[in-house]
């Protein structure tokens, strides 16, 4: 909401574990998972990301060019 951060919502949709990596073709600083309301979980692996079946993983990108 503060147009400082990008937040991406990724979605198993098959109903299988699931093993991805993420990339971007602009900076950023932090890449952070949070829940569906945004609030902070903890830093996040882009380039390991897993997924339990029907799973919702939120990533908020801040910094780099996002400030």
């Amino acid at each position: 909401e503060d147009g400082k951060a990008i937040v991406l919502r990724l979605f198993e949709s098959l109903g299988k574990e699931a093993q991805t990596a993420l990339t971007t073709r602009f900076s950023f600083e932090q890449a952070t998972r949070c829940d569906l309301l945004e609030r902070p979980l903890g830093e996040i692996d882009l380039a390991n990301l897993r997924f339990h079946p029907y799973e919702i993983i939120s990533i908020r990108l801040e910094g780099g060019i996002l400030k």
